[in-house]
């Protein structure tokens, strides 16, 4: 009898926590930049949007006893990032890439699996180099070559032109009277 009580009492809870489970989708894109190349080493970050009217969370990251509603992908070689078993919800997809600016945007997570398109802009700098954005340009060998001899010359520049100097040692005459008396 207590056994068959406790097999129903495992079944009443493990059934929710499948229903749970079942319900979940993936959720997953692409980051491209604005000329349509592949970014990769991008953070993709899905934050859950609390409810309306719910108290809204304490941003505290890492806080024992927290739930964690925010999760973080990488985007590969390829521009690709995804989340798997994410509940149904409002979250907030926020993907940030060195020299881009960030990119935010609110989705909508159902029972069906989700494909997302990223696109970066360029972060502009005022007074920094313009940074190159197509694919093309960043894969030819003889530009980045003449960059390199040419930083390497600035280089050979600065040393030949760096006068280094050890500090200078001053002796000070110090005279002694002797009184004979």
């Amino acid at each position: 009898m207590v056994r068959r009580r406790l097999a129903v009492a495992v079944v009443a809870l493990l059934l929710p926590a499948t229903a749970v489970f079942a319900q979940t989708s993936s959720v997953g894109g692409r980051v491209v930049n604005a000329q349509g190349g592949v970014v990769s080493n991008a953070e993709a970050t899905l934050r859950l949007v609390p409810p309306p009217g719910a108290a809204p969370m304490p941003n505290m990251p890492n806080m024992p006893g927290m739930p964690g509603t925010d999760r973080t992908a990488t985007s590969s070689t390829d521009g690709a990032f995804s989340f798997a078993q994410v509940a149904p919800g409002q979250y907030v997809l926020q993907v940030d890439a060195p020299g881009f600016e960030r990119s935010s945007q609110e989705i909508t997570v159902s029972n069906q699996a989700q494909t997302l398109a990223v696109t970066l802009q360029p972060l502009e700098i005022p007074g920094a180099e313009s940074t190159v954005s197509s694919a093309a340009a960043t894969t030819d060998t003889a530009a980045l070559l003449d960059r390199i001899k040419v930083l390497e010359q600035r280089i050979n520049d600065l040393e030949s032109s760096t006068v280094l100097s050890e500090p200078e040692t001053r002796v000070k005459r110090i005279e002694v009277y002797v009184d004979q008396n």
